[in-house]
């Protein structure tokens, strides 16, 4: 069964069950004559029914596996439900029109239209739970099995949430390992869709309705696939930058635990070639990585440092708000961290 016929199914059948428990309480309270504890079948089994198709008309509207589950595991206990009352109901029913006439015979008319009432009541009702409410129990189940076989939400709706998520900070965030496992698992349900489209209607594939759902398939894998590889390739990007505007070689604690195993290994392996290349070429890169306009720099602490050895070798005393003017490969590393101010 296609899903848009599933869940046109579920409409129909979910608005008959709402509508059956609906009359079941209107007519729980329409007969004056008759008190409600001799109805209370109908007023038990019609909130029952009434919830029931409730849900069956969110689940047809919002078409969530979710909402899927809740309203077959609903029909399936409605089903049940209403045969143990019913069953019960049916065997006290004499004793119920009895007591309804005052305990007189049932020749008068009074007694009879009491009669005529809860036994056609009953009678109508016993056929709707036997046709109504387990055709609506295996309509459900047909469309929880349908929308098992394709992913719950738009198509790539995970893979693009990643890409989103990068869009929301200049930061590494946390490696996102569960939305990615998710995209490869929709992966390869719109694969095996792919193929079971193709295979199945060989002779109809030409079709612009099985062609478009083959063509759907098919860009939504690559659009999972690219969504996937850019998001992982901008945290590249994003380590690769760390490395070259920290110009740490060592990750902090606080960094580390948002990256991957691979990511690690990744950022100690460009770290260890940007380190060789500096070596040979006798330049440190990260400190200037266009060509500086001037060597020496006038710089202002901004933090205590007290006494300092710099990278030449020679000594300064950086303390609170002095200026120094010094050598720019000397103090770029300050000047990054916070500790001294550049005056220009």
């Amino acid at each position: 069964m296609e899903p848009r016929t599933c869940r046109i199914s579920v409409a129909i059948s979910s608005l008959l069950v709402f509508l059956f428990g609906v009359t079941q309480v209107v007519i729980t309270f329409s007969n004056q004559n008759i008190d409600t504890t001799h109805t209370w079948a109908f007023f038990a089994n019609g909130c029952t029914c009434t919830l029931t198709g409730f849900a069956g008309i969110l689940t047809a509207i919002f078409s969530k596996t979710t909402f899927s589950k809740i309203y077959f595991l609903m029909t399936f206990l409605t089903v049940f439900e209403a045969i143990i009352v019913y069953i019960i109901y049916s065997a006290a029913l004499p004793g119920y029109i009895e007591s309804a006439c005052g305990g007189t015979t049932f020749f008068n008319h009074y007694c009879q239209g009491i009669k005529i009432y809860l036994s056609s009541a009953t009678s109508v009702f016993w056929s709707w739970i036997l046709l109504v409410l387990p055709t609506s129990s295996v309509i459900a189940w047909k469309n929880l099995t349908t929308q098992k076989s394709t992913p719950d939400n738009m198509f790539t709706k995970t893979a693009i949430s990643l890409i989103r998520e990068l869009r929301n900070t200049d930061s590494i965030p946390h490696y996102n390992d569960t939305s990615i496992k998710e995209s490869i698992d929709e992966m390869i349900a719109l694969y095996e869709d792919l193929i079971k489209t193709i295979t199945e209607h060989k002779d109809q594939k030409k079709e612009p309705y099985y062609l478009s759902h083959a063509i759907t398939f098919h860009n939504s894998i690559n659009r999972d696939k690219r969504c996937i590889l850019a998001y992982l390739n901008e945290r590249l990007n994003r380590i690769k930058e760390y490395r070259w505007s920290s110009g740490q070689s060592l990750l902090p604690d606080q960094l580390k635990e948002r990256l991957s195993q691979n990511e690690i290994q990744f950022f100690s392996d460009y770290d260890k070639i940007l380190t060789e290349y500096n070596s040979k070429i006798g330049l440190d890169l990260t400190i200037d990585p266009q060509p500086p306009k001037e060597l020496y720099i006038e710089v202002r602490v901004v933090k205590e440092l007290g006494e300092v050895v710099l990278n030449s070798g020679c000594t300064v005393n950086l303390n609170l708000n002095t200026t120094h003017f010094l050598k720019r490969s000397d103090i770029t590393t300050l000047v990054k961290n916070g500790s001294l101010e550049h005056i220009l």
